[in-house]
């Protein structure tokens, strides 16, 4: 069970709009990442929790969750049009969604044949080793968020 709430939220989705994207997309949406979006369309985790170190000791800082169909204000990107735009520019796989970035623009992709949370490293030119294990599941990587001050001290 996913402990922290997001906040910063956009314009509430429902099953209809993630039927959209399933269809736009040509994937099955996770029920765990459907069951996120429908409780908060995208934003950042409750107190400042937005970073993530994985058991290989790496750090990720989370910027956003990125929202589904409408954006939050003009500059917001959404998931199904990164995640489009990463696999069009071949960037990332089509088995992966888009839902989250770090402040590089660098993209956190949800598996979707096995769950696992992966970080596309783009600075990496090949694209087989591009993609860096981050969390086994969505839960394990937002219950893991720590705030800089938990993570650093």
């Amino acid at each position: 069970m996913i402990k922290y709430k997001l906040i910063n939220s956009s314009q509430a989705i429902y099953e209809d709009n993630i039927t959209e994207i399933e269809k736009l997309l040509n994937i099955k949406f996770p029920k765990d990442l459907q069951e996120l979006y429908l409780a908060f369309n995208g934003g950042k985790i409750e107190g400042d929790k937005n970073v993530y170190i994985s058991n290989s000791c790496a750090e990720y800082s989370i910027k956003t969750f990125m929202p589904i169909k409408y954006k939050r204000f003009t500059e917001d990107q959404l998931l199904e049009e990164n995640t489009i735009y990463f696999i069009n520019k071949k960037l990332v796989s089509n088995n992966y969604l888009i839902f989250s970035m770090d402040w590089g623009g660098f993209p956190f992709c949800y598996d979707l044949q096995n769950g696992s949370i992966y970080f596309a490293n783009l600075e990496i030119e090949e694209s087989d080793k591009r993609m860096e294990l981050v969390a086994n599941s969505l839960e394990e990587f937002i219950n893991g968020m720590k705030t800089e001050e938990e993570a650093y001290n």
